[in-house]
């Protein structure tokens, strides 16, 4: 009867200790899977290479709010509703925002998809 093992160690010790023949214990080396399709597959795993929503944000936060807002607003949080919520620098600004809102949310969800994010929320 043959045993397989993966260390040849492992199996020296072993040959030697039950007192068998040196090559009464197989060794079988266990192929190594190269790296760079362990490493695709992690990527793909853990979705590294996807670009993640909050970056895509704010990387177009320039485009999504336009010069004149992009500056004095940053977003902070997506909410698991679906919700952006805006941290701006004044009532003024949220109130002047609050008139805009349905023009910037249509220009986030054609960047990021309607599905992504679906209202948007406004405080200092």
């Amino acid at each position: 009867m043959e045993r397989k093992l993966t260390d040849p160690f492992i199996a020296k010790h072993i040959s030697t200790f039950q007192n068998l023949p040196k090559n009464a214990l197989a060794f079988t080396p266990k192929p190594v899977p190269k790296i760079d399709s362990t490493l695709s597959h992690l990527l793909e795993k853990l979705k590294i290479e996807e670009p993640k929503l909050d970056h895509i944000i704010m990387k177009n936060w320039q485009k999504i709010m336009g010069s004149q807002f992009a500056h004095r607003s940053s977003p902070e949080k997506i909410t698991s509703e679906g919700t952006l919520l805006i941290r701006v620098g004044s009532s003024t600004l949220k109130s002047e925002l609050k008139f805009q809102k349905k023009g910037i949310l249509t220009k986030l969800q054609s960047i990021v998809g309607k599905k992504q994010i679906k209202d948007l929320r406004f405080y200092f």
